[in-house]
């Protein structure tokens, strides 16, 4: 390959890669920022917008005097809602007597306060109405539903000229408000339903609001998460019992700028997930309230217990509570009352909930109210009686709307409008009305900042107009928009009714905003544009190629085809094979062993193959026919093993066990292997054709690799935790041990070796393409930096990166030297995928130390000159990382050695050479880091990992597992591989460049073995073990066939 056909070939693949990476990237960010974000000038279903700001108060603490005073900071703080507790066991002690006088008192005080409004909050069953079975007696539910139905009745009824707004128990999915019983979506609902036909029936125009769910992640039976609990209460048909729904919106640790929106993240957003089940569930037209919401923030001398809800400075709460609002009132058209945890907590003083307390900061926070206070309507379907829309000419008002009023003995109306007009101002983008629209014609003229409004039809005068005749002549509201593309600012808007009589014409209006999202949606277009490039200059390359060229690598692919026939079968028999146990087996044991023991004799004896199902017998003959392809060649064996070796974690069942495949794999190999081996002595083969054992090719990695498994088998000795020091001996060592010479003695061609390769490859770009099907559908993983990653089959990005850095250099040395341009193409196009898979999973080991060691290594020893190129670019891409680290939060975290994993490594390192302090010798054995680490060396700051199973470090890791036996091993290991590779890759590379490329595959995947594993695993996970032993084999194996070649 020449230098001009290289840096076309990587531009090629930069723009690709790029391309691809950027458009992924963008769009998956243009999602985050526009998630839970309503416009509701374009979205018809969404509730009428209420004052946001409230708070949480018990006024029974104060007596009258104080209560005055303390309703009036309260109004002049800018809050509408005071969320109040209305306790039926205070009200009703006995099931003949109600008390109210407690209570009447607030009402009374709150009702001279004309801007704030009462929530009642109905909770706390009395004593005769408990359940028994309950052990927390105060807040136990109720024995009967329709015994709680009547006093919500009542209490409504009571209060319906003052209270519009009732909440019903507060969160009944934590067992603690559900008197210790483990809550039970079914019985909230009926609660619910019967406090709501009470209270409509005394008040219909009351608002019954739901519980307030608390933030958990939990999934039971205790506690069960707000969003499963409410998508419950719609599965059980609770949708029709509620008027409004309610979370808690807590912020804990996180800025409400966090937008994170995950059902194991407990933040601001979390909100968004119930308002998404809400949705889902076709209730979109109902407002999601906060009931409680804040950040705790207790003094620097807190002596009390600490809080369970995170904790900020005060600085941090102020600026992240205004913040919060600002947010809700932009960005969550939905949103009703936003309600914050606590005024003045009616609760001891060293309770942490006291650093909720806002009684002493909310008029410095809010400006004395100036804060919320808005003449212009902001974001939001504002109904026709807000006060701030000014009306002129007749008009009346309902809950349907406004309609305007004509008299038959008055003359009709000027067309113009004027006698019936609109006046307000508003601040948002865009701009729609409600409107009701019938089969009689009817007019609304619309004027937006003196002009006529721009998104609407215009008149032979020049009037912008909405008309209210619908084309099927059918009585329905719509949602029709009047302007956008408004700039920043109040805009004043002029409407004029004409003929709109009698029919209810105005039903809301709405002011919209839209996210910007500007710029990432020119990189998506230009992440789009590079893959397009990308696309044509590869094109353009293929199109330049010789006729006969393109005629040689068609015929040479139809051979390769041919050659890999049985290896191809193998993998499709074994994935028969596979998916056929992973359905059949886990179902078959329990209809065995559940009958009496005559019964299965009979069955034994007589019908025993009825008992298993179709698919059974299938797998049983795929694992025959399986082990019969094994048998007569073995090769096949060793690549089924190489292909599964990375999906060791989605075992398939074997009746009372289960197993990797890549361990299926194994056992049919080795069966079939010395069965075959047996039957060739006993026919006194003079040269048995396979397996042949090879003596005179011998070497030293053998013995290092004996040496390895008897050092493995004699830290058994001292292992604590025996059961999983003999798992992690079986898996880790013994069978990839077992693997490795299995490869060394069987008589293996070049051309064999060369497919196994194909096959690793093969491997790799499967565990990539999974894992990119998974991040386009949304199946990453969540950094701490808020990024997604692409994690694939395994349990953490950091594996994926792991197996795919292992797999890479073969493929880049395929590119780069193979004779074959179909191969080379073919390899070109695995490595893109693998590449853009590594860079998705985000790993800083994988990307700064891994992945550009081992490119390097396979360019230095291709070409030393473009070698020593590459070391300077990689050099320079690193420097580079750190201005830009400030714009990605990834990038930051890493560099930051006091973030993130940056941290844990430093951590986990210290925590082993404690461990290796008092081990030096033995160390702690096999798979016995994660039980001393957890339990006796962990670090303080540490506590937030403590279940990490290896040091993070492939020297640490070998001394640890193996005692400084372990280092001696490696050292060895390491020594005579690179000395072998080097010698071989001399020999073989004027003479044959497929073997060349090999060579220095295998040396490129051992320097991710050593760079990656600096900072993460390196041999003690399944994959990467087989994936060393068939690397360290395979240059012994080229070696043997070098000196071979030779003679």
């Amino acid at each position: 390959m020449s230098l001009k056909t290289l840096i076309t070939l990587v531009v090629c693949l930069v723009l690709l890669i790029g391309g691809a990476a950027t458009t992924v990237g963008a769009a998956y960010q243009r999602g985050v920022e526009v998630r839970g974000w309503s416009d509701p000038a374009h979205e018809p279903n969404l509730p009428f917008r209420v004052p946001l700001a409230g708070v949480n108060v018990d006024l029974r603490q104060y007596d009258d005097a104080t209560l005055t005073t303390e309703l009036q900071r309260i109004a002049a703080a800018g809050f509408v809602w005071v969320r109040q507790s209305f306790d039926w066991q205070d009200i009703q002690p006995s099931a003949e007597t109600f008390d109210f006088s407690a209570y009447d008192r607030i009402v009374s005080a709150v009702r001279k306060q004309p801007t704030v409004k009462i929530v009642a909050v109905l909770d706390t069953a009395p004593v005769w109405a408990r359940r028994p079975d309950a052990s927390d007696r105060l807040f136990a539910p109720p024995t009967s539903m329709s015994t709680f139905g009547a006093f919500a009745g009542k209490l409504a009824d009571r209060y319906k000229d003052a209270i519009d707004y009732y909440q019903i128990w507060d969160e009944p999915n934590l067992n603690t408000h559900w008197g210790g019983l483990d809550p039970r979506p079914a019985d909230y609902a009926a609660m619910l339903d019967a406090a709501h036909e009470a209270i409509h029936a005394a008040d219909p125009v009351a608002t019954v609001i739901a519980a307030g769910l608390a933030p958990t992640v939990e999934q039971g039976p205790r506690n069960l998460s707000d969003v499963s609990f409410l998508r419950a209460l719609y599965e059980v048909g609770a949708k029709d019992s509620f008027d409004a729904a309610a979370g808690k919106p807590y912020g804990f640790d996180s800025s409400p700028l966090d937008r994170t929106v995950d059902t194991e993240t407990l933040n601001f957003s979390r909100l968004i997930l119930l308002r998404e089940v809400m949705v889902k569930y076709g209730d979109g037209e109902k407002a999601l309230w906060g009931s409680h919401f804040g950040w705790n923030s207790l003094p620097a001398d807190w002596k009390g217990p600490p809080s369970i809800w995170g904790q900020v400075d005060a600085a941090t709460q102020r600026q992240w509570t205004r913040e919060a609002y600002t947010r809700a009132d932009r960005e969550w058209a939905w949103m009703g009352g936003l309600i914050l945890a606590a005024w003045h907590p009616n609760a001891p003083a060293d309770d942490p909930i006291q650093g909720f307390a806002v009684d002493q900061k909310a008029a410095d926070w809010f400006e004395n109210g100036a804060f919320f206070q808005k003449q212009a309507i902001g974001i939001g379907l504002h109904h026709p009686t807000d006060p701030r829309f000014r009306y002129q000419g007749d008009w009346e008002f309902g809950p349907l709307g406004a309609d305007v009023k004509h008299l038959e003995t008055k003359p009709n109306p000027p067309e113009d409008g004027s006698a019936h007009q609109l006046m307000f101002s508003f601040e948002g983008e865009s701009l729609a009305f409600k409107v009701h629209r019938a089969a009689e014609p009817a007019f609304l003229y619309v004027r937006v900042d003196g002009q006529p409004a721009n998104a609407l039809p215009r008149s032979d005068k020049g009037d912008a107009y909405i008309i209210m005749k619908t084309p099927d002549l059918q009585d329905r509201i719509d949602l029709i928009v009047a302007a956008q593309g408004l700039g920043a600012g109040v805009h004043s808007v002029e409407g004029r009714f004409y003929l709109a009589w009698d029919q209810w014409v105005l039903a809301g209006i709405a002011v919209g905003s839209a996210p910007d999202v500007s710029r990432l949606n020119a990189l998506i277009g230009i992440g789009m544009g590079a893959v397009l490039a990308g696309v044509l200059l590869a094109a353009w390359m293929l199109w330049r190629l010789p006729r006969i060229a393109v005629r040689r690598t068609t015929i040479n692919g139809l051979a390769y085809l041919r050659r890999m026939t049985d290896i191809l079968i193998g993998l499709a028999v074994s994935l028969l094979a596979m998916l056929g146990m992973a359905f059949t087996f886990r179902n078959i044991l329990p209809d065995v062993f559940s009958r009496e023991t005559p019964t299965i004799i009979a069955t034994v004896l007589t019908a025993g193959l009825a008992f298993f199902s179709p698919s059974f017998i299938l797998s049983a003959v795929a694992l025959i026919a399986l082990w019969l392809i094994i048998y007569n060649r073995p090769v096949v064996g060793l690549a089924l093993i190489i292909f599964w070796a990375p999906f060791f974690l989605v075992p398939i069942q074997l009746y009372l066990w289960a197993f990797p495949m890549v361990e299926v794999s194994l056992a049919l190999t080795v069966t079939a292997v010395l069965i075959r081996g047996l039957i060739d002595r006993a026919r006194q083969r003079s040269t048995p054709v396979t397996p042949r054992a090879e003596n005179s090719n011998a070497s030293s990695l053998d013995l290092i690799m004996l040496c390895f498994a008897a050092l493995a088998t004699i830290t058994l000795l001292w292992s604590e935790q025996r059961v999983p020091a003999i798992r992690e001996w079986r898996v880790i060592v013994v069978e990839p041990v077992l693997f490795f010479f299995l490869f060394r003695r069987l008589r293996i061609t070049s051309t064999e070796l060369t497919r196994l390769v194909d096959v690793l490859l093969l491997a790799g770009t499967v565990i990539a393409m999974v894992g990119l099907i998974q991040y386009v559908s949304g199946g990453a993983v969540i950094a701490e930096e808020g990024t997604r990653r692409l994690k694939s089959v395994y349990g953490s990005p950091n594996n994926a990166a792991l197996f795919l850095g292992r797999c890479l250099p073969f493929g880049l040395a395929l590119v780069l030297m193979a004779p074959s341009l179909l191969r080379r193409a073919m390899a070109g196009l695995l490595s893109t995928i693998m590449l853009v898979a590594v860079v998705l999973t985000q790993s800083a080991g994988a990307l700064l130390i891994g992945v550009p060691a081992s490119l390097v290594v396979v360019l230095f020893l291709w070409r030393r000159r473009i070698g020593l190129i590459a070391v300077g670019l990689i050099i320079v891409g690193l420097l580079a990382l750190i201005p830009l680290s400030s714009a990605v939060p990834r990038l930051r975290g890493l560099l930051d050695l006091s973030r993130s994993s940056s941290s844990t490594r430093t951590q986990i390192w210290t925590s082993t050479f404690y461990m290796l302090r008092d081990h030096p010798i033995t160390g702690l054995g096999m798979d016995q880091f994660l039980y001393q680490y957890r339990s006796r060396y962990i670090l303080p700051d540490a506590w937030r990992e403590p279940d990490l199973s290896h040091p993070h470090n492939v020297v640490l890791d070998y001394w640890i597992s193996l005692g400084i036996g372990g280092l001696v091993i490696l050292a060895a290991q390491q020594w005579v591989f690179w000395r072998t590779g080097l010698r071989t890759l001399h020999k073989w590379r004027a003479r044959d460049p497929l073997a060349t490329a090999l060579t220095i595959g295998a040396l490129g995947s051992m320097t991710n073995f050593l760079g990656h594993g600096l900072v993460d695993n390196s041999y003690f996970v399944i994959d990467l073990a087989f994936v060393f032993c068939f690397t360290v084999a395979l240059v012994t194996r080229l070696a043997a066939t070098s000196k071979e070649a030779t003679a």
